[in-house]
């Protein structure tokens, strides 16, 4: 296995875990495993996809693409917009 893969997914590990200790509200544990499962799920099919296992980059990649849907959906229900429709 490349090393620098293997980094790279303990590093997006950790970064997980520390996402779990700053969600204050009680789903922060269920979010962050569900991030997660999400995560992995999308380098497998990348994986088996291109045939061969992905590089450091390559996880990097579709990690920053799951943070970033996932902080933009955090964004979007803090709104007042979203607030409101939900009462």
């Amino acid at each position: 296995m490349d090393i620098r893969r293997t980094m790279t997914l303990d590093a997006c590990m950790g970064y997980l875990q520390a996402v779990a200790r700053s969600l204050r509200d009680e789903r922060g544990d269920e979010i962050v495993a569900e991030l997660r499962a999400k995560f992995l799920f999308q380098v497998e099919i990348r994986e088996r996809e291109l045939g061969r296992p992905l590089t450091g980059p390559d996880v990097f990649y579709i990690f920053d693409l799951a943070m970033g849907r996932f902080y933009r959906s955090r964004h979007l229900a803090q709104t007042p917009y979203r607030k409101n429709r939900s009462s």
